[in-house]
Parts: C-alpha cells; structure tokens; sequence
C-alpha cells in the first residue's frame, strides 16, 4: 500500500505533505505528480462512485472524523483497481485538520467477494425456488437399490414415502415415462463404473401429474465392495417448461426479426470504450448489407458506415447518454458497402453491470422514406410559408385559447413580433381595441357567433398599432367545432385595412360634394324652366293678342268686301302681313324648343 499525509485548507483544495512510495505500484503516478495535481486519485474514480466518494470527503472534511472507504478505479493504463483508503484526522492546534492513513489494495478481496456474493445468490436461489429430494441408496450386487435414507421432499416430488420406497425399491424408475426410461436405466448403471452423472427424466406421479426431475448420483466404493449412491434429486419443471418457450420465444423472435424493417441489437460497451456486440438480429444485412460474422470479426463495422457529416455529433450524443447512463435516440444517414444511402434511427436503453461496462439493448430501423416524406413536406411548409408571409394578410392559427401559430408577416403589419403574440393570452389581445365601446361590440359579436356555432365572422375595427398609431384592422375568422359544439380550433386573416378605409372616407366625401352639385343645378335649371314658362305666357299673349287683331281686320274689311270692291287690294296687304307674323311666331317658337332640349 501507500502511507499518506494530507491537510485540506478547502473541501477540493488537499496538500499532501507525505506519500510513500507505494503510490506508484497503486495508482501508476508518483508521489511528486501527487503533489503538483492534489485531484489526481479523485478523477481516477469511476463515474459511478464519484458522487459517494466526494461525499465521504466532504463529510470527514466538515466533521473532522475518519473516512474508511473502497473505491473502483482506472489506472491511467487502463486497470481496473479496488482501492480501501483508511484515513484517521488528527485536529491542530490551528483547528485544522490533519489526516494519517493509507491506501491498499484490495482487488484480489473484492473479486472474491463478488464472487461469493454470486455463488450466495445462486444458492439463495436454488434452495428457495426449487423443490429438492435427498437420498442415500446401497446397492450390494448393483441390482436392486436399498433405500437407507430419504428427505422429507420426496412426499412433494415423486408423492410416495419413504416407506413405499423401502416396500417397492424400483418405485421411482416404475415413474419414468417411456420415452425417458431407457436414458434413466442407462445413466444408473454408469454409476457402476464410479462416474459422477447427472441426468433429466420425465415421470408420471400416481396422481397423474407430469413432471420433469434432474438427478444428481455420487457413488462411493466401499469396503466391503458394496456401492452407496447419493443422490440429490430437483424438480425442474418449470425450468423445462421455460426452456420450451424460450425455444418457443427464439423461433417466434426470428420470425419476427426476419419480417421487420429493422433489426434487434445489444451491445456492450466497457470502460475502455471497447464493443462487443452480444446479439444482432439477421435485419443487420438487410439494413446494413453486412454480415453478422462480419460485424463479430470487426465490432466497429456498423458505425463506419456512418456518413461523415453525421458521424462526430453521433458519436458525441452516444458518448454523453454513456456517461449519464439515460436513453439513447438518433436518426442519422448511413453508407453501405454497396453504395447504397440511408436513413436510420437507433433508439437504445442502457443497463450497468457489476464491471463497470454498459449493455445497451437497441432497436434499429430503416427510416429512409420518411425522411424522404419529411423533405417534401418541409419543402411544401417553406413554400407556403412564403406565400403567407408575403401576401397583405396574415394568418393566426388558436387552439384551446392559445394562440398557436402566427405567420411571419404579422409584425409588418401590426408591429407586434411573433414571440410577443405568441405569449399574450386572447383576453389580452381586446384591449387593443382602440375604442372601449368598439372593443365590447366586438366582443359581443364575437360570442354570439361562438353561441349559434357559426362558421364565418367578419370584423373590422380600429387597432392600435405596436407604434402607437391607430389603424383599422379587419378579422376574416373561421371557426371549427368538435362534436360537442365546442370551437377548438380558429383560424384568423387579418388584414390592414387603413387604405381601404381611406380611400371609402374619400368617396363618401366626393359623393357628398356631387349631391350638393346637382341639387345647385337642379335649382338653376328649376329657375331656367320657370323663366322659359313666363316667356311662353307672353308669347302667348301677344300671339292671343296678334290673332284677335288680325281676324278682327280681316273680318271688318271681309264684311265690306263685297260692298267695296276698292277695298279688295288693302285687306289683301293685310293678310300678308298677317302672314308674315305668323311665320315670325312659328320660327321663335322652333327656336325656344330647341334650347329647352339643349337644357335637358
């Protein structure tokens, strides 16, 4: 061992005053490389134990008190060592703490003992779970047995006594079934020759029940030339009834194996991050076009088939679930031998053993397809995802009140980020409203569609912007309901629809303006037609007044016509002017028609 000196001024800070020289025989390194790295026999511990040995430290640290403690180590080459350090502290007069001890080695002590312990529990095993029959026979001619002694088990076992057997000494080979009974007489006459022999048989017990027995005969020669036999005798029923499905299990796992898309594994890995790969199913060479025995001869042929660019960040997380001992997951891409690219996912969970290497049980599959499938969706998101972001709208997705997807352009359009909406709950986003009175027939209107289940709400409001800046803002929701009328899922475009709501302001406005221009000109043209109406009056007053004038005339001078032929010449002058006047009244009549339809 080593004798060892050491004084703590901190919990991780040792100065070793002494070490002898047999540190260097325990722990490969020298007491002066000891010395200038205080931790070096700390980080040779094994993972599993780093935590109690640090406790042990730091409570013999704190209380001042001894430290008796076996540890499992790795030596810098490599060997795995059981150390026992004894240590005992002296207290300064300081305060501080000096320890005395040493290290020895204890390797050859544990594996005894681990040894032991295995042996302990097969034995705990056996005695608890297997019924058992001990018997002491002396054969004189090795013809006909003579029972000397029989444990109480035989009554469970074979369900005779020892008394049937004394009465009828070939009872138990009278229990043998045929197909076992020429192995049993075979195998007891070896017993002659004063060979040790276990043997199996079948036997039916009187009651009828079938059950498998495992006999265990020790002979031994004695001097008066006669044999005595002792023999242990085990129920084994339930171990051949195991053993049967297991072969059953074997068959069925083949089977299985065979007509999966993937393949079965356990591999070991010790602390010297050697593999052993402990099974492999046949989907080795369907998944990896390689050999079983190929991997046997070469244990690292699997992950050489990893493709470069996935091979360190594989390696790394496998290493990482090594270390913590937790649950390994990968998809990564592989190369076969043939040329032949794929995707594969290993899932694998780990199990410590008493040596310090990790058994991991895996599962491998073939995920090419998928991820084939996984590509082209993705594709398909990118591209929708683009046309979404770059339309005037955006698209928000709430499931169970949350909001659960937001499309990138929504912070364009109303200032807000996506992570920002993504965390306000939807009682938040009302407030937003800009005008309470607004905000509350919103939100009426809103549960009244939710109440009567419909499928389609438009809205439209004023919203403030993240700036500050009122906009108007329109909501074109769909709503989808399970079967018990509950909306859970809505889908929302909205828009910004400040423009829009502008330029409607601007033709209301000209619209206005257009109103009041015609109704200004219906009145000029009501003035116009109620002028050109006076006009017609008088025109018809003086064409009332010219036409009496005239008949007058015409009838005075018509009346003496005939009395004054001297009179003829002048009336006739009178009816051509008259003529003439006529005309006059006719053409401006023609014309005021004319310009009364240019104004209409």
């Amino acid at each position: 061992g080593a004798i060892i000196q050491v004084r703590h001024l901190h919990l991780n800070q040792p100065i070793w005053e002494f070490v002898s020289s047999g540190i260097e025989q325990l722990f490969e390194i020298t007491a002066d490389y000891l010395m200038a790295n205080p931790l070096a026999i700390r980080k040779m511990v094994v993972p599993q134990q780093q935590r109690q040995y640090q406790k042990e430290i730091e409570r013999s640290f704190n209380n001042c008190t001894a430290i008796h403690f076996t540890m499992q180590i790795i030596t810098p080459s490599g060997l795995q060592k059981w150390i026992r350090l004894k240590s005992t502290p002296t207290i300064q007069k300081n305060g501080s703490c000096l320890w005395y001890g040493f290290y020895e080695d204890v390797t050859e002590t544990k594996l005894l003992e681990i040894e032991n312990k295995t042996n302990q529990d097969l034995l705990t095993n056996l005695t608890n779970n297997i019924d058992a029959v001990l018997t002491q026979n002396k054969y004189v001619d090795f013809k006909t047995p003579f029972w000397q002694y029989v444990s109480k088990g035989v009554e469970k076992l074979y369900e005779v006594s020892f008394a049937d057997l004394k009465a009828n000494p070939f009872l138990l080979r009278q229990m043998s079934t045929s197909e076992t009974f020429t192995d049993f007489n075979k195998q007891m006459l070896a017993a002659k020759n004063l060979e040790k022999i276990t043997f199996e048989y079948q036997i039916t017990t009187p009651s009828g029940v079938q059950k498998w027995v495992q006999t265990n005969v020790i002979p031994k020669f004695e001097e008066d030339k006669s044999v005595i036999v002792y023999a242990f005798h085990l129920d084994i029923t339930v171990k051949k009834e195991l053993e049967n499905k297991i072969i059953a299990n074997e068959q069925f796992l083949k089977s299985l194996t065979n007509n999966v898309n993937g393949m079965l594994t356990q591999l070991q890995v010790y602390n010297d991050n050697s593999v052993k790969w402990n099974f492999l199913s046949d989907g080795v060479e369907k998944l990896y076009e390689i050999s079983s025995e190929e991997v046997s001869s070469n244990p690292v042929a699997l992950f050489e088939t990893i493709n470069v660019e996935d091979y360190e960040k594989t390696k790394i997380h496998f290493l990482k679930c090594q270390k913590k001992n937790s649950f390994y997951f990968s998809q990564h891409r592989i190369t076969t031998k043939n040329g032949h690219e794929k995707w594969v996912e290993v899932s694998s969970t780990p199990s410590l053993q008493d040596d310090g290497s990790t058994i991991w049980n895996g599962f491998h599959h073939d995920i090419t397809e998928q991820k084939k499938l996984e590509l082209k969706n993705s594709q398909t998101q990118k591209q929708l995802d683009f046309i979404v972001n770059n339309t005037v709208s955006a698209l928000i997705l709430i499931e169970d009140n949350q909001v659960a997807y937001i499309s990138k352009n929504y912070q364009t359009i109303f200032g807000f980020s996506i992570e920002e909406e993504m965390t306000v709950i939807l009682d938040s986003l009302w407030k937003l409203v800009y005008f309470k009175d607004e905000r509350e027939h919103i939100k009426k209107l809103a549960f009244e569609a939710l109440n009567k289940q419909d499928k389609n709400i438009l809205l439209q409001y004023q919203y403030l912007h993240k700036n500050g800046k009122i906009i108007w803002r329109q909501d074109r929701i769909n709503i989808f309901y399970n079967e018990q009328g509950r909306a859970f899922k809505v889908v929302d475009i909205v828009s910004d629809i400040t423009k829009t709501k502008r330029l409607e302001n601007l033709v209301r406005r000209k619209n206005e303006q257009l109103a009041l221009q015609i109704i200004e000109k219906d009145k000029v043209t009501e003035n116009f037609v109620a002028f050109q109406n006076n006009k017609w009056q008088e025109i018809a007053a003086n064409l009332h007044d010219n036409i009496s004038q005239l008949l007058f005339a015409t009838n005075l001078h018509l009346s003496n016509f005939t009395n004054e032929h001297a009179s003829y010449e002048k009336s006739k002058d009178i009816l051509q002017i008259a003529l003439n006047e006529i005309k006059y009244i006719t053409q401006a009549t023609k014309n005021l028609v004319i310009q009364d339809k240019g104004l209409q």
